[in-house]
């Protein structure tokens, strides 16, 4: 699978952290990953060096249009199939509808409980974020305290799930110390809600001295500032390192006594859990999912938020008992060892990964349809192109065969140049007389009888029993002979290396696996043997228009499903799946060499408007324009390969 992680910036911070350890365990697990944020920095340095792409696109609002197209056109450049976002509302805004536009399937990784600004235009901006979050197939909680925030934010409960970060320790950290005497460190941004504030004020109570490690990443150094005079004011100034951007914190944290976080809000902060990966006590405020990490008064001490007494006296408690530290930290390292291993958190990730991708071929509402389902509907529905049934003729007579024929042949004026034998333009007819050749989905029997007709030996095969019935009596008129059989194109009733030839037109994109269809003609047809077939073209008018558009956007659908599955609901069939060339020639290239595509689509699909309206437009609009238009964007993709010897 492509799978893009958006982070929030190119800085390193907890969530970024949490996305390279997942993406290293995808790249392992043979996933293709890249990172998108809308700045650079040391993060993005840092993946570039671990060999991750990573593009930068400014996102300057939860509407920013432009960043919205740019995003969409990497999505599509790349053929993404998961995009998972470790952002917050403006960014997860663009980043879900991108995603969904693009035909990816979305997965976003809640870090922390979801602000917003307060006063005018709060629920508007809770509104728009509890929209899109409809838009995933998964939302990711790395705390319960996180999930039941966004439950009571409005975000839907069935689709979020509580995934703990995971850490791999680093073994045999060697020490570094940044001051002499009792040290606290703290890891975090320097920014209000870390509560740096609060343990400056604790410090004038304690014969220790702070080590803040971390950055001004919000106000360029403002809040740097205040600190520092903060600092000054206490009359603690000589007493507190400010160290900046760190590369070295498991070193720092082995150096350290104790480890404090006092924030105002967090989700699981993973510097605690390296913390307690190192054996150290830690003293953290009560808020989001630090409670769930440390047991107070077993792997370490907790505090109200705010609370600087409090803060003073459990930091206090740790500095002067170190028998009592050093428990606190054995049983922190132990907590680490067994509940946050890396490996359990990758494990769970890469599984709703593979979720996603199943999910991408079909709409939740529809992931249980079956090859049953399948035969079923094609039973109850045969393809005779009578849409609002015209014809008035008995199904399967002379006159309704011929019917079907005539509005079959008629519109698709792709297959053949002007003047030629229908579909010469696309089967090879002249090479045929004499070869083994299989149809796969013989319809009513319309190219089963253009391939006896130019004399090969032809097998055709469908999944219903009207279809067998309706190719029977189509050859039957024409005194052609051909073997006609009910079967399943999975698993194909035919040895081995039996044919030359292997035809099927629109039929195997609606097979419930239809890899293992692919795998099936590759098995039957003979080394050097050529497949032709048609399946539904993703970048298409018909798609994009009136799935996307249409029914997603105007309709609303895309709050429910993804592109995927609402041309999966809409088109023909209980299934019905829309390739990329792209796509295509990656579920060919197993077993087949000269893979050769082409876009081709019936001239109604030129002006994607109502029949009514369609008819007065086209006038106006020269057929040669239409039919350029739907070389590039009609809904047929059309593929040729040759087997591999």
């Amino acid at each position: 699978m492509r799978i893009v992680h958006q982070v929030i910036s190119g800085d390193v911070a907890g969530g970024q952290l949490v996305a390279l350890q997942i993406a290293r365990a995808a790249k392992a697990a043979g996933h293709d990953i890249r990172f998108l944020s809308p700045t650079d920095g040391p993060f993005l340095d840092l993946v570039r060096r671990e060999g991750f792409p990573a593009d930068v696109i400014a996102i300057r609002g939860a509407i920013d249009i432009r960043a919205l197209a740019r995003i969409t056109r990497v999505f599509r450049a790349t053929d993404v199939d998961i995009v998972h976002t470790h952002v917050h509302f403006a960014i997860n805004v663009v980043a879900r509808i991108a995603g969904r536009l693009a035909g990816a399937h979305v997965l976003s990784h809640m870090h922390i409980e979801n602000t917003f600004r307060a006063g005018r235009g709060r629920r508007a901006q809770i509104a728009l974020d509890n929209a899109t979050a409809r838009l995933c197939f998964c939302i990711v909680a790395v705390s319960e305290a996180t999930r039941a925030s966004l439950v009571r934010q409005g975000y839907p409960a069935d689709r979020i799930a509580t995934v703990y970060n995971g850490i791999d320790p680093e073994e045999g950290a060697t020490p570094v110390r940044l001051a002499s005497g009792p040290t606290i460190l703290e890891v975090a941004r320097l920014a209000e809600v870390k509560g740096q504030k609060e343990l400056l004020r604790a410090l004038r109570d304690l014969d220790a001295t702070a080590v803040l490690v971390g950055e001004d990443l919000e106000h360029r150094g403002a809040y740097e500032g205040e600190l520092r005079r903060e600092a000054e004011r206490l009359g603690v100034s000589d007493r507190v390192v400010f160290a900046g951007y760190r590369d070295d914190v498991p070193a720092l944290l082995a150096g350290s006594d104790v480890f404090c976080l006092p924030s105002h809000a967090e989700g699981l902060p993973l510097v605690v859990l390296e913390a307690m990966a190192q054996g150290k006590p830690v003293v953290a405020t009560a808020v989001g999912g630090t409670p769930e990490l440390v047991l107070d008064g077993e792997t370490g001490l907790l505090v109200p938020p705010g609370d600087v007494e409090a803060l003073t006296l459990a930091l206090a408690d740790v500095l002067d008992d170190t028998d009592r530290a050093r428990r606190l930290g054995e049983a922190a390292r132990e907590r680490v060892r067994t509940s946050f291993s890396a490996s359990a958190m990758n494990e769970r990730v890469l599984r709703m990964y593979e979720r996603g991708s199943v999910e991408s071929w079909r709409s939740m509402a529809n992931a249980a349809q079956t090859q049953s389902d399948v035969r079923r509907w094609w039973t109850d529905n045969p393809m005779t192109y009578d849409w609002r049934g015209e014809i008035p003729y008995a199904s399967g007579s002379p006159e309704h065969l011929a019917e079907v024929e005539r509005r079959f042949l008629a519109e698709a004026w792709f297959a053949q140049p002007a003047g030629a034998p229908p579909f010469s333009g696309l089967i090879p007819f002249d090479e045929l007389a004499g070869k083994d050749v299989l149809e796969i989905g013989c319809g009513t029997g319309v190219h089963t009888r253009l391939l006896a007709a130019a004399g090969a030996h032809v097998s055709a095969v469908d999944l219903t029993p009207t279809a067998v019935e309706l190719t029977t009596r189509r050859l039957a008129l024409a005194g052609l002979v051909a073997d006609v059989v009910e079967a399943d194109a999975e698993s194909l009733p035919f040895p081995d290396e039996s044919f030359d030839f292997v035809w099927s037109w629109g039929v195997i994109h609606h097979s419930a696996d239809t890899d293992r269809v692919i795998g099936e003609i590759a098995r039957v047809l003979r080394p050097g043997g050529r497949l032709a077939f048609m399946v539904y073209h993703r970048r298409s008018l018909t798609f994009w228009v009136n799935y996307v558009l249409y029914r997603g956007v105007l309709r609303g659908g895309l709050l429910r499903e993804s592109p995927d599955g609402l041309a999966n609901r809409w088109s023909d069939g209980v299934i019905a799946r829309h390739y990329t060339r792209r796509r295509l020639t990656e579920a060919l290239r197993p077993w087949f060499d000269d893979i050769d595509t082409q876009v081709m689509g019936q001239i109604g699909e030129a002006i994607p408007l109502p029949s009514r309206v369609r008819q007065h437009v086209a006038r106006l609009v020269p057929k040669h324009a239409q039919e350029e238009l739907l070389r590039h964007l009609g809904w047929f993709l059309y593929a040729t390969a040759q087997r591999r010897a």
